[in-house]
């Protein structure tokens, strides 16, 4: 597992964590690995397993995921399998009034937006099974500037979601440094922070596959939140990232994941 540094590295593209045996390649799984498992986990239980994907894009995930029911959410993802082509939260609203889908996996790497993430994570909780499991793509960056937020995220929303006359309207003003975007995560690791600081629920994050499993189940151990409440109340930071990692993400290695699988299915 990586270990917090001694101090906060100036350069935003220093590498402050690895998480493989080398730094060239510190995300040694792909999320598919964790899907995979978890299905075959509920598989063992269920006669059906149902996976809900939000952001496709080209399918390069969901193609891959072998459960029994497949719904795939993306309003401008260019993959033929998508199956809803809207914005996450139209979709959780239909669901809940109309489809009425409750699914054992729900895999969520649509905006890498904190707040947009958010919503989606607390809507997904209620369209899960008993036992079901949330995975969280882009939680575990190595550096800084990987937890910026691409300019292409708000493009995208205001090219394809956002209504004609709003778009007339809308301007980006670009707040970075460098005077470029070059983060690929998003903030999503602060989606995890807030979880941990306000729930009770099962957390545990897999950085060799940059993901994060939520269980919203209750835990006993909740002392993590000494830590985190104070940082939520002023706001998360990249340094509060860096120094608070383990009480952040909960970290386990992928082998530990795979061999004792910390989550059971119903």
């Amino acid at each position: 597992m990586p270990k917090s540094p001694d101090k906060i590295p100036r350069d935003v593209d220093e590498q402050v964590f690895w998480f493989g045996p080398t730094p060239q390649n510190p995300y040694a799984r792909d999320p598919i690995d964790v899907i995979s498992r978890l299905i075959e986990l509920h598989a063992t239980k269920c006669k059906e397993v149902s996976y809900l994907e939000i952001g496709v894009d080209e399918g390069e995930t969901f193609d891959k995921v072998g459960a029994s029911i497949k719904h795939g959410v993306d309003p401008y993802g260019g993959s033929t399998s998508i199956t809803h082509r809207m914005t996450s939260q139209l979709f959780f609203a239909m669901n809940n009034y109309f489809f009425r889908n409750l699914y054992n996996v729900i895999f969520i790497d649509g905006c890498h937006m904190c707040d947009i993430i958010i919503q989606e994570v607390q809507s997904a909780a209620n369209s899960l099974n008993p036992g079901g499991h949330i995975v969280l793509h882009d939680t575990a960056p190595v550096k800084e500037s990987a937890q910026l937020v691409l300019q292409e995220d708000y493009d995208s929303y205001i090219r394809e979601v956002v209504s004609v006359p709003s778009k007339e309207r809308l301007t980006f003003r670009e707040n970075t440094q460098k005077n470029g975007w070059i983060g690929y995560n998003g903030d999503a690791w602060k989606v995890v922070a807030i979880l941990r600081a306000t729930t009770p629920w099962g957390i545990i994050s897999i950085p060799e596959a940059c993901c994060t499993i939520i269980s919203p189940q209750p835990v006993e151990d909740l002392e993590h939140q000494k830590i985190l409440l104070p940082l939520l109340q002023k706001g998360f930071a990249w340094e509060d990232y860096v120094k608070n990692f383990d009480a952040i993400l909960n970290p386990i290695d992928y082998a530990t994941f795979e061999k004792e699988l910390y989550f059971n299915a119903p």
